[in-house]
C-alpha cells in the first residue's frame, strides 16, 4: 500500500512542476486572431462624359432567358447586344418594363461590356414612369461609337432579375400538381430591334404541358421541356400604347401563360446553418444544416403513406474543391446520396443530391446534416497565406429567411464578406486537453436572396507561437506518460518477485475459509427472509413458526459469532480493514432488525398489538433487513474481488 501511495504522491509532484509552465504557456499564448470584413462594392469606372442617348442610330439584338429553379425562382435575364449605326456616338439607352414586372421584382444587377471586356457594373437610374411602365436609363462605361466590322465594337448590356416568390397559382392538373405562370414576355426599348429571342428554362423535375403554353403562334420547344419565341425586326416601342397594345406591336397576342406539372412536392428551404472549422493542419470540415420542408395542395395526412404528393429528394450546393463527403444524415439516421448537376449553379460548385428513405410529405419539416472536407493545398496559397473562396451559405435557388454562418479557426484568419450582417458573437476556447486554442465567430443573415448568398474569402495565416504552444503541451503530456508507464513498471515489477511470507500465506488462507462460511451464511439468510415475509407479513403468523424462525437466528448467530473471531485477524490486511468495520456494524444492525422482528410477531400473536400497527412495523423492518442484507452481500463481492485480483 505504501508503495502505491508514493507512486501518486511522485506522479502529483511531477504534474505540478510541469503544470506550472503549461499554464504560463497556455497564459502567454493568445487565441488565433479572427477578423471580419465586409467587401465593399466594387466601383464603377465612369469614362463616359455625359449622358446622351441613341436618336434613330442604333440596332439592337435582345434576347430574355426565364430560368425557374425547382424550388420555383423566378431569374430573368435580359441581354442586349447594341450597336451604333451612325457617327455619333452615345452613352446610354432606356430600357421599359411594365409596372407589375417590376414590383414583382426584389433585386437587380446591371452589367455592362465593350467589345471583348468582362462585364462590370453599370450605373442605372429610374428615368421614367407611368401608370404602364417603368423606365430604367443604363449608362456605359465608355462612348459607343459607330460600328466597324473589323472592330465589332458593340456593347453589351445584361440586366439580371430576381423575382419575388408566389407568382406562380399552384393547383391540381389531373392527378398531378400544375404549376401556372402568367409573364410579360420581354421588355420594351424605344429603338427598332433586329432580334428577340424569348426562352423560358423549366423548373427540374417538372414536365412542360406544351399544348398549354400561350400565345401560340411563334412558339416551339427546344431542350426537350424548354420552350422559345423568336422575333424579328421590331418597330420602336410607343409608351402611349398600353401593355396589351404594346405586346401587339411587338407580335404577342398576350401575355405568356405556362403550365408545368409534376408527380413530386415542391422542395421549401427556409433556414439553413453553415458550420466552418479551420484546423491546424489547414483542413477546412464543413457542416450544412437544412431545414426542408415541402409546398403540396394536402393537408398534413395522419398516415404518411396516404399522401399524394411527396419530396424523396434534394439537390444542394455545396462549395467548389470539396475534397470528401464525411457524412449526410438527418435528425435519425445516416441518407444515401450522390454526386449531381444542377444547371442553376455554376460547374465549380460540387452539387449533392441528398435521397430520403421516408420521404418528406405536407406539414413535415426535416433537418438534413451534411459534412464534407476541403483540404487546403498548394492551389490556394497567395503569397505566404492560403485563400479559400466559399459561399456564405448553401446554393440552393431559393430565398432564406434565416442564416447562421459559424466559423471555428485554429489559425489566424480574415474574413471578407459580401454581405453585412444582423448579428455577430465572439467565442474562445481551448479542446483538445489544452492542445488546441481557437477562436470563433458567429454571424446571422436574415432575407437573404440567392443574388445575396455571395463569396466570403478567407485569408488563412500561420502564427508560429499558437503552434510552439501546442508541441509544448504535447511534450509535456508525452513525458507524464513516458515517467508514469516507468514508475508503475518498476513498481508492478518489485511486487511480482516479492517473497510471500508464511503468516501472510495463512492469511491467504483465512481469507478463503472466511468468504467461503460467508457465502453460506448469505444464502441462509436469505432463506429466511423469505420465509419470514410470507408467515410473518402474508399470512397471520403462529407461534410454531416463530419459534422455530428463533430458533434458526439464533443458530446463524452463532455462526456469525465465529466469522467476528476471523475479522479480528483479517484487519491486518490494510485493503479490506474499512470494508469488515462496515461490515461488522451491518451484522449488528441486522441482529436488532431479527430480534424487533421476533417481538413484534410475538406480541401480536398474544394480541397486544392492532392489525394495522403490526402490518406497518413488520414491513418496514423487513424493508430494512433486505436493505443490510443486500449491503453484506456487496461488502462480500469486494472482498472476493480483492482476494481473485491477489491470487490470480
Amino acid at each position: 500500500m505504501r508503495r502505491f501511495v508514493k507512486l501518486s504522491t511522485t506522479m502529483i509532484l511531477i504534474c505540478l512542476i510541469l503544470a506550472i509552465p503549461t499554464m504560463s504557456m497556455l497564459t502567454l499564448a493568445t487565441p488565433p486572431d479572427i477578423v471580419v470584413h465586409i467587401r465593399s462594392p466594387d466601383s464603377t469606372p465612369d469614362y463616359a462624359p455625359e449622358i446622351i442617348l441613341p436618336q434613330n442610330q442604333t440596332e439592337i439584338w435582345l434576347n430574355r432567358t426565364v430560368r425557374i429553379s425547382e424550388f420555383l425562382f423566378i431569374r430573368v435575364i435580359d441581354e442586349f447586344n447594341i450597336s451604333n449605326t451612325k457617327d455619333r456616338p452615345f452613352t446610354a439607352i432606356v430600357v421599359y418594363y411594365p409596372v407589375k414586372f417590376w414590383e414583382d421584382m426584389i433585386s437587380i444587377t446591371v452589367l455592362g461590356a465593350y467589345r471583348n471586356d468582362s462585364f462590370r457594373s453599370l450605373e442605372y437610374a429610374l428615368y421614367y414612369r407611368s401608370k404602364e411602365y417603368v423606365g430604367v436609363l443604363v449608362k456605359f462605361y465608355t462612348l459607343l461609337d459607330k460600328y466597324s466590322l473589323i472592330l465589332q465594337n458593340t456593347f453589351k448590356v445584361r440586366v439580371i432579375f430576381e423575382l419575388r416568390e408566389g407568382l406562380f397559382e399552384i393547383k391540381p392538373y389531373g392527378t398531378k400538381l400544375g404549376i401556372y405562370l402568367n409573364m410579360t414576355p420581354t421588355p420594351f426599348v424605344p429603338y427598332p430591334i433586329k432580334s428577340l429571342v424569348v426562352s423560358f428554362i423549366s423548373p427540374e423535375d417538372t414536365t412542360l404541358e406544351f399544348d398549354y403554353v400561350k400565345p401560340t403562334s411563334g412558339k416551339t420547344l427546344f431542350g426537350g421541356n424548354n420552350f422559345r419565341y423568336s422575333k424579328e425586326n421590331l418597330p420602336p416601342m410607343d409608351p402611349s400604347l398600353n401593355l396589351t397594345k404594346q405586346l401587339s406591336r411587338y407580335g404577342f397576342e398576350s401575355e405568356v401563360c405556362a403550365l408545368w406539372s409534376t408527380t413530386k412536392a415542391i422542395p421549401v428551404v427556409r433556414h439553413a446553418n453553415r458550420s466552418v472549422f479551420v484546423t491546424r493542419s489547414y483542413q477546412v470540415y464543413i457542416v450544412d444544416n437544412l431545414v426542408v420542408s415541402c409546398y403540396s395542395l394536402e393537408a398534413p395526412a395522419e398516415n404518411p403513406e396516404e399522401s399524394k404528393w411527396k419530396l424523396s429528394s434534394i439537390r444542394v450546393g455545396l462549395a467548389a474543391n470539396v475534397s470528401q463527403i464525411i457524412e449526410v444524415k438527418d435528425n435519425t439516421r445516416k441518407l444515401s446520396y450522390a454526386k449531381d448537376l444542377d444547371k442553376d449553379l455554376p460547374e465549380s460548385i460540387y452539387v449533392l443530391r441528398v435521397d430520403f428513405p421516408t420521404p418528406i410529405v405536407a406539414g413535415e419539416s426535416r433537418n438534413i446534416y451534411i459534412k464534407y472536407l476541403i483540404k487546403l493545398d498548394k492551389k490556394f496559397i497567395s503569397g505566404d497565406k492560403f485563400n479559400l473562396k466559399l459561399p456564405i451559405a448553401p446554393l440552393l435557388n431559393t430565398s432564406l429567411y434565416t442564416l447562421k454562418l459559424s466559423i471555428k479557426t485554429s489559425a489566424p484568419t480574415i474574413i471578407n464578406l459580401p454581405k453585412g450582417y444582423i448579428a455577430r458573437y465572439y467565442s474562445s476556447g481551448m479542446e483538445n486537453l489544452f492542445i488546441s486554442q481557437f477562436k470563433q465567430v458567429v454571424l446571422a443573415f436574415e432575407r437573404l436572396n440567392p443574388k445575396d448568398i455571395d463569396y466570403a474569402l478567407l485569408t488563412i495565416g500561420y502564427d508560429w507561437k499558437i503552434f510552439l504552444s501546442s508541441y509544448f503541451i504535447l511534450l509535456i503530456y508525452v513525458l507524464i506518460a513516458s515517467i508514469a508507464t516507468v514508475e508503475i513498471s518498476c513498481s508492478i515489477h518489485r511486487l511480482a518477485r516479492k517473497p510471500v511470507k508464511p503468516k501472510e500465506v495463512k492469511k491467504i488462507a483465512d481469507l478463503e475459509k472466511f468468504i467461503t462460511n460467508y457465502e453460506t451464511i448469505i444464502a441462509t439468510d436469505k432463506d429466511l427472509w423469505a420465509a419470514a415475509y410470507e408467515n410473518l407479513l402474508l399470512r397471520r403468523p403462529v407461534m410454531t413458526f416463530i419459534s422455530d424462525y428463533s430458533k434458526k437466528i439464533i443458530k446463524l448467530g452463532e455462526k456469525i459469532d465465529l466469522m467476528f473471531i476471523t475479522m479480528k485477524g483479517l484487519k491486518s490486511i490494510a485493503e479490506l480493514y474499512d470494508y469488515l468495520i462496515e461490515l461488522e456494524k451491518v451484522e449488528e444492525r441486522l441482529s436488532i432488525y431479527k430480534q424487533r422482528l421476533i417481538e413484534s410477531a410475538e406480541r401480536y400473536t398474544r394480541g397486544e398489538l392492532p392489525d394495522a400497527v403490526y402490518t406497518t412495523r413488520v414491513e418496514a423492518i423487513l424493508l430494512n433487513l433486505k436493505d443490510d442484507l443486500n449491503r453484506r452481500e456487496m461488502l462480500i463481492a469486494k472482498i472476493r474481488d480483492w482476494y481473485l485480483s491477489l491470487t490470480t
